[in-house]
């Protein structure tokens, strides 16, 4: 939780005051709260909790930028768009529309995003995109974006995204080439040239650096320096054609079992929360048969997690799965990207 407050030093008695009022029942005796400056995006905030919502999503200089295929594509290597929308347990137009609201929810995808919505509001706004939805479906699409970057740069839960951190992620993941023009200028320092009428052609520059051109020339410079190597596989699987026990009316199935892809999943960012993660979570799906009481499954259907997440998964399975997805959907990904990075190769 994050909440802003207006400190009212006492220096007689060597206190500060801060006016909680209803969310004093937040706190707990002898919790400890970390204290800090106000940024300049909150000089102007009420006191009181702070909203979750990513800035950067709501400013309109970085909307071209979270509408591109080549941005949504990169952000889909850690989080799918349809995966984002089912975090929403609630209907996204209750407070908009009036009426009934079915407890069913579904994914509502349009032109600029998409949207977690109602069956009713869904047979509702299907077709008939306005400005207010438009404008949800464009936030989502941006919340989505930040959230993938935010897990891509492997930063803790709940933490505002920077223009310098998305940045860095835009270079990291090959689309520096679409930041919009006016970030550029605030990050070149280069001002909008203005036209102010009719030119002379002595009065014309034609090498006069422009923010996007100042901005390429740092991506290509940085391109040089970060290393292109192809990552070295942790192991490489050989395909037997014919196995002697594909030969057997009842076989034996054995565990398959590699000590060196367990450690290399470790080392991976946590598969729930995006952070680092401690433990390789061997799949438990008892309509597969995958896992068990006293047995696991082969070590390669294993995702990362952190210890939090492993124990809130082991504490209650479906709770968990609600709120982070399946764990054979989050298995499919996170195979996907260490087939895709070359963690895994065939001999």
């Amino acid at each position: 939780m994050r909440m802003l407050f207006t400190a009212y030093p006492q220096r007689s008695a060597g206190v500060v005051l801060l006016k909680t009022g209803k969310l004093t029942r937040r706190f707990t005796d002898g919790q400890r709260v970390m204290l800090a400056d106000v940024p300049a995006a909150f000089h102007d905030s009420p006191a009181g909790e702070l909203v979750s919502d990513q800035l950067i999503a709501a400013d309109p200089v970085w909307r071209p930028f979270f509408a591109h295929d080549r941005v949504q594509k990169a952000a889909s290597l850690y989080m799918n768009f349809s995966e984002y929308l089912e975090s929403f347990h609630y209907c996204q137009w209750k407070g908009v529309r009036d009426g009934y609201h079915d407890i069913q929810l579904t994914n509502t995808h349009g032109e600029h995003g998409g949207a977690r919505l109602c069956w009713t509001c869904d047979n509702a706004m299907r077709g008939t995109e306005g400005a207010l939805f438009t404008a949800l479906c464009e936030k989502n699409r941006a919340e989505w974006v930040i959230e993938s970057a935010r897990r891509g740069l492997k930063l803790p839960e709940g933490h505002q995204l920077t223009e310098p951190e998305l940045c860095w992620w835009a270079l990291v993941f090959g689309v520096a080439d679409q930041i919009p023009g006016g970030i550029a200028r605030r990050i070149t320092g280069v001002e909008l040239e203005e036209i102010t009428g009719v030119m002379s052609e002595s009065t014309i520059i034609p090498d006069r650096p422009t923010a996007q051109g100042v901005l390429a020339a740092a991506v290509e410079a940085a391109e040089a320096v970060i290393p292109q190597e192809k990552m070295k596989p942790v192991i490489k699987l050989a395909a037997d054609e014919a196995p002697a026990a594909g030969f057997m009316l009842r076989p034996k199935l054995q565990r398959w079992e590699c000590p060196t892809y367990l450690r290399w999943v470790k080392t991976q960012q946590c598969s729930g929360c995006g952070s680092s993660a401690d433990d390789p979570h061997h799949i438990i799906n008892s309509g597969l048969g995958l896992g068990g009481v006293g047995t696991k499954t082969h070590d390669l259907y294993v995702i990362p997690l952190c210890r939090r997440c492993h124990d809130e998964l082991h504490r209650d399975v479906s709770a968990w799965e609600r709120q982070h997805g399946s764990q054979i959907e989050l298995l499919v990904q996170f195979l996907n990207r260490a087939l895709g990075i070359g963690a895994i190769l065939k001999a």
